[in-house]
């Protein structure tokens, strides 16, 4: 038959492809998926492997050869060394540096014999992915119908559909795109509807797209705003765009139109506006592995858009090749993870410094609490803090092994790290109406703004067996109660009156034994327990004296319950003191005998 005999043509074409391929594929029929899971690595650089064989295939005989023996005992050494290839930026890296080399065929110095070349890949690769979709659909279409009908072995299908599924992703999918690749010749011209396609959409969408940035910067420069956060998001693919319509462009068979001849010039602009915005990104929050990659292909985009302004020195082949000098270096040699994470230290250690927050052996300041507490909403120094605070996220969250953040932990304490981060989000917030000065230096003298009282083991303090039983408490319901509601025990000796009323918290106990309404006045709790250690509400204090108010906060005296709260958080202000910030929700009742 002719299809096999073109198969059979296509294994003496691409022996050592042809014996890859069904060496990794002929297993996949047969192990289980426990074995699969286990030893997935060989078929997990499958493809780069693929990608070697076929392009060394054309390009240099000796090395193709040499291939079958070297990729082998790379796949079993991976394997064998058990490398979690998923945590491996250079994994990624290898992929993306295989995907270029595969689709640029022969780079050819001229952009139109490249593109097609590229192109014609590109579409060899879909149709054969197509084509083992379509058989994998047809043999699971024939394996459902006959186990409906003759079989009934419900259990096993989902086994059958996974071993399909491998057999025609690692087997049909790349024999197809040999099949494809074998038979194809390349065309150097598109037909009139690609053509047209081309011409009248897309050419005149970039074109519109470019007069939308042109506005928007021309309102920038009017109003004297800075660039939306959103900019670079969004000129990015724009610029993207741009770079495959000039090159779908050089298909054409009629002379390259005088449009894009203008387009070369128009794009400067929104580079230039894109790198601001950057900039100014990365001015205020340092740099992540996210915005080093994406510096990185603007500036190669930049870079090829400037070498279009003389289209003699434009070669798709070396933009192909710069890309993958990037991909090396990003992702083998200086890895956006350690770049980003000397930036982020660099930063906080420099905003530090210039807070005055470390001596000039880098060591924490004495009086670390007083200085930082000087910096004020708006102030210069509140700039340097917010630096710090973005600076110290990373390090703390989106650094992988947070060596660095555990260095700056042992060398600061957690207690200064805490306040610098407290102190932030009161610099930072513009309606803040207070600034608490402090009037000693050390960290127990600092004067936090939302206090909190806590404990998960008070409870434990006291001898049970002088109380007729223990209920714990989670998830509480509450309403504000009002004074017609009739309680049955009330922490305020006074609760007609409005002003409590307002301030008055009725929990629900939906879980008891029976029906429980209590009523607690906390801003009425925390003024006596204030009252009671002689301390004035409106006044502000220290955490050292704060501390001593926690069991009396935590515990709430009733005729026949003594209430033990797991947390109690108060906010002061100049205004109204200290106040009620946030209501627990869970607690334990301590029933009386």
């Amino acid at each position: 038959m002719p299809f096999f005999a073109n198969f059979r043509a296509l294994f003496i074409r691409y022996p050592l492809e042809c014996f890859f391929i069904l060496t990794l594929s002929i297993p996949t029929l047969f192990l289980s998926l426990d074995t699969f899971e286990h030893y997935y690595h060989p078929w997990l650089v499958a493809p780069i492997a693929f990608v070697t064989l076929y392009r060394l295939h054309t390009l240099h005989r000796i090395a193709y050869y040499l291939s079958a023996l070297i990729l082998p005992v790379i796949m079993a050494w991976i394997t064998i060394q058990q490398i979690n290839l998923w945590n491996h930026i250079a994994f990624y890296a290898s992929y993306l540096i295989a995907l270029l080399v595969f689709l640029s065929k022969d780079w050819r110095k001229e952009n139109q014999y490249y593109v097609q070349q590229f192109l014609n890949t590109l579409i060899n690769l879909s149709w054969a992915g197509i084509a083992a979709l379509i058989l994998y659909t047809a043999c699971m279409i024939i394996i459902f119908s006959a186990d409906t009908l003759l079989l009934n072995a419900e259990n096993s299908l989902e086994e059958i559909n996974r071993r399909i599924a491998l057999f025609s992703t690692f087997a049909v999918f790349p024999l197809f795109f040999l099949y494809f690749e074998d038979k194809g010749e390349a065309t150097l011209s598109l037909n009139r509807f690609a053509e047209t396609i081309i011409r009248f959409i897309f050419n005149p969408a970039i074109l519109i797209y470019t007069a939308i940035i042109y506005i928007y910067i021309g309102r920038i420069l009017i109003t004297g705003e800075m660039p939306s956060n959103s900019v670079v998001h969004l000129v990015w693919p724009y610029l993207l765009t741009g770079l495959v319509i000039q090159a779908l462009n050089c298909l054409t068979p009629n002379a390259y139109p005088k449009v894009l001849s203008l387009f070369r010039y128009l794009v400067l602009a929104p580079i230039a506006l894109v790198w601001v915005a950057l900039s100014i990104r990365l001015y205020h929050y340092g740099l992540t592995p996210t915005r080093i990659v994406l510096c990185a292909t603007i500036g190669l985009t930049t870079l090829y858009y400037v070498l279009n302004l003389f289209q003699d020195k434009v070669q798709y082949r070396h933009f192909a090749s710069l890309a993958i000098a990037m991909l090396v270096f990003l992702g083998f040699i200086y890895p956006p993870s350690k770049m980003a994470q000397q930036n982020q230290l660099a930063r906080f250690e420099k905003s530090v410094k210039a807070l005055n927050l470390v001596d000039d052996n880098n060591q924490p300041v004495t009086n670390f609490a007083e200085t930082l507490q000087k910096i004020i909403h708006g102030s210069p120094e509140a700039t340097q803090l917010v630096m710090a605070k973005h600076a110290l996220d990373y390090l703390e969250y989106g650094d992988a092994d947070k060596k660095s953040f555990t260095s700056l932990e042992q060398r600061f304490g957690e207690v200064r790290l805490g306040l610098l981060k407290d102190h932030y989000f009161v610099v930072t917030d513009k309606h803040a109406d207070h600034v608490i000065k402090l009037e000693e230096s050390s960290i127990e003298d600092y004067i936090d703004p939302y206090p909190s009282f806590s404990s998960n083991s008070l409870y434990l303090n006291y001898d049970l067996q002088n109380f007729k039983r223990l209920i714990s408490l989670s998830n509480v319901e509450f309403r504000v109660a009002t004074p017609s509601d009739n309680h049955e025990n009330n922490a305020s000796s006074d609760n007609t009156s409005n002003q409590m009323a307002e301030n008055t918290i009725e929990f629900t106990f939906p879980n008891s034994d029976e029906k429980l309404q209590l009523s607690v006045n906390y801003s009425q709790h925390v003024a006596d327990v204030f009252t009671k250690h002689g301390l004035d509400i409106q006044k502000a204090y220290p955490n050292k004296i704060l501390n001593t108010l926690t069991k009396d906060m935590l515990e709430i005296d009733t005729p026949r319950y003594l209430l033990v709260l797991n947390n109690l958080s108060l906010q002061y202000s100049e205004e109204k003191g200290y106040e009620l910030w946030s209501k627990p929700s869970e607690l334990f009742l301590l029933e009386k005998k």
